[in-house]
């Protein structure tokens, strides 16, 4: 199982399969004739010469002597050091040049199925955030996004949070609280999680397990998307703080939960839910 891992990342690096299988075989048994190799790899023989040819343009191995030319490999911390290299050099190269190819600033939105998509594709975002992340969440959903908004919090990202029920987050992390998020899961059906980072990008899917179909995501870097998103929580932490700082005035203005500005806003109608 270890040496299949072994190939599958060395594969992931641009080193073919038999390329792999040769290199491995060298790093237990070296020096070592192409014969030998093909043995201890367990591939044919000429598959191993072919590999060991490619091996010394990409500077895997060694070759000394002549009949029989024996192979030796690159040790495994400078094969490494030189891969990494290259890889840091062709994305910064790209990273520069691909976008100068566009010709258009059009930001797509990108469809995401499943709660494990759209978690994986917050927990991205949250990781990349360098200024910002405002986020809406409810406390069953934060064990998997927990550890990298505390940790973005901690490299001194202002992170921000609308908790929906009890959700708790280390300081610097501010968690402003929407209270019990019952009602408002039984009334729309689903439990949802809304991000935007940096005012530049935004995720909004529904996450609940109990909902009639399967959890569904969006995320963007389209500007007129992401600025609705990001004033959408900004207007939920503007009203959180304004609920917490004076709910007596509030009650008397609205009544309890609000239930008049409810009737006011919604009416009698029932299609647009509980809030």
């Amino acid at each position: 199982m270890q040496h299949d891992r072994l190939i599958e990342h060395l594969k992931a690096l641009g080193i073919n399969a038999y390329e792999a299988r040769v290199y491995l075989a060298l790093l237990r048994q070296s020096p070592a004739t192409g014969y030998e190799l093909s043995r201890a790899a367990d591939i044919p023989q000429s598959r191993a010469y072919e590999a060991l040819k490619s091996m010394e343009v990409k500077h895997m191995v060694a070759a000394v002597g002549e009949k029989p030319v024996t192979y030796s490999p690159v040790q495994p911390e400078m094969l490494l050091d030189r891969l990494e290299q290259n890889y840091k050099e062709s994305f910064s190269f790209l990273r520069d040049a691909l976008p100068k190819l566009t010709t258009t600033d059009l930001q797509p939105a990108m469809n995401l199925q499943g709660e494990q998509a759209i978690v994986a594709h917050a927990l991205s975002m949250i990781d990349r955030a360098q200024e910002t992340v405002l986020l809406e969440v409810w406390s069953n959903d934060v064990p998997p996004l927990k550890e990298a908004v505390e940790r973005a919090a901690m490299r001194g990202v202002d992170v921000k949070v609308v908790g929906y029920d009890d959700v708790q987050l280390a300081t610097p992390c501010q968690v402003y609280s929407h209270g019990s998020g019952e009602p408002i899961e039984g009334s729309f059906g689903c439990r949802w999680l809304i991000l935007a980072i940096d005012g530049q990008e935004s995720l909004v899917g529904t996450l609940s397990s109990h909902a009639t179909h399967m959890p569904q995501g969006v995320y963007t870097r389209n500007p007129g998307l992401v600025v609705v998103v990001k004033e959408l929580i900004i207007h939920d932490l503007f009203l959180l703080d304004v609920e917490k700082t004076m709910p007596q005035a509030l009650e008397q203005a609205y009544g309890k939960q609000l239930n008049r500005l409810r009737q006011k806003v919604l009416g009698s109608s029932e299609k647009i839910g509980f809030h």
